[in-house]
């Protein structure tokens, strides 16, 4: 049931991947922006200097040091709106993604339940009167209803929190070591 709407489903579970993954950049950001805006200790042997291990780390950080400014150093204006729209951009990107995830996933619910629901009434229109004779409204009204309704649960909280929490506390745990 899921197959027709793939496309949908796979940019809703790569949303909520990039939601998971942006709690952890916020930490990061958000632990690198007040290193940077702390003023320096009194005694430079107390900092402990990082060697960057690569090229990629080494832009990244040229990239950071354009973009964010340092206690003790000018301040250009490219700092000054880096250091204020730093976190709010982050968190736009994680609200939106979140948002857009949540939408993806619902949209792709509702339509696999929809189908279910129609095959099902499909199945009850093919048995025969006697199965009506033994089955009660109740439960086939049941069926039909709220066991497709704990799929669409499933569907729409599972699949999105099975990606976000893990990677998520990936990201979290991850982070603050790199």
């Amino acid at each position: 049931f899921l197959w027709p709407y793939r496309k949908r489903f796979v940019i809703g579970v790569a949303l909520a991947l990039g939601y998971g993954l942006t709690n952890g950049a916020f930490v990061l950001a958000t632990k690198t922006l007040f290193e940077r805006l702390s003023p320096a200790p009194a005694n430079p042997s107390a900092v402990v200097s990082q060697e960057l291990p690569s090229r990629v780390s080494r832009e990244f950080s040229d990239w950071v040091d354009r973009l964010l400014p340092r206690s003790g150093q000018p301040i250009t204006p490219l700092q000054a709106a880096g250091a204020v729209l730093f976190l709010p951009c982050l968190m736009l990107f994680r609200s939106g993604a979140t948002y857009l995830s949540a939408y993806c996933m619902t949209w792709v619910s509702v339509r696999v339940v929809r189908d279910m629901q129609v095959k099902v009434l499909e199945k009850l229109h093919s048995l025969s009167l006697d199965y009506f004779n033994k089955s009660t409204l109740g439960d086939l009204t049941g069926h039909i209803g709220w066991d497709t309704r704990r799929i669409f649960d499933a569907m729409n909280n599972g699949f999105t929190d099975l990606i976000k929490e893990p990677f998520t506390l990936l990201s979290i745990l991850v982070g603050p070591v790199s």
